[in-house]
């Protein structure tokens, strides 16, 4: 981080009236970029919606140890997610991926301008407890060494 400083005096003449100082500490923009899909949106009730989740290095340096986590939809609509082959990347679950449990995929590396691209599909549920228009959230958070970057994701359902 970079700290700027200023410091302002104010005179009458000979004599000094004022004086006051300020620092302002200037973050760099994280080189982690994090971009989350849902696919279709809307979806129909008894549907799957599929995320797609981009992870992009955008900065001039390699970034190590950068994990990726999803929170399952939490909401009454989604039954789960569908594992197996419906989770790309070697994302897992702690157990049998229902709402509110989180995805983890395994820890990697992106060097300058490289992308990683996961999927998960979560199959939304068939009942009048789905009702038309409701929302579902979705939440990821991606993590390295130097920081982190996070992206929401809402999909409308239809019947």
């Amino acid at each position: 981080a970079t700290v700027l400083q200023s410091q302002a005096q104010m005179w009458d003449g000979s004599v000094s009236l004022a004086r006051a100082m300020a620092a302002t500490e200037v973050q760099a923009a994280s080189p982690l970029r994090l971009v989350m899909t849902a696919n279709p949106d809307p979806v129909a009730r008894g549907g799957l919606i599929t995320y797609q989740l981009q992870v992009s290095n955008v900065g001039s340096s390699p970034l190590t140890n950068v994990v990726l986590q999803n929170v399952a939809p939490v909401t009454g609509a989604i039954l789960g997610v569908v594992a197996g082959n419906m989770i790309t990347g070697g994302g897992t679950c702690p157990s049998t991926c229902r709402s509110g449990e989180i995805i983890t995929w395994p820890a990697f590396s992106l060097t300058a301008g490289q992308t990683q691209t996961v999927s998960f599909a979560a199959r939304v549920g068939n009942t009048t407890d789905v009702p038309d228009g409701m929302l579902i959230h979705n939440n990821a958070t991606v993590t390295y060494a130097g920081g982190s970057s996070s992206q929401g994701n809402t999909v409308v359902v239809y019947h």
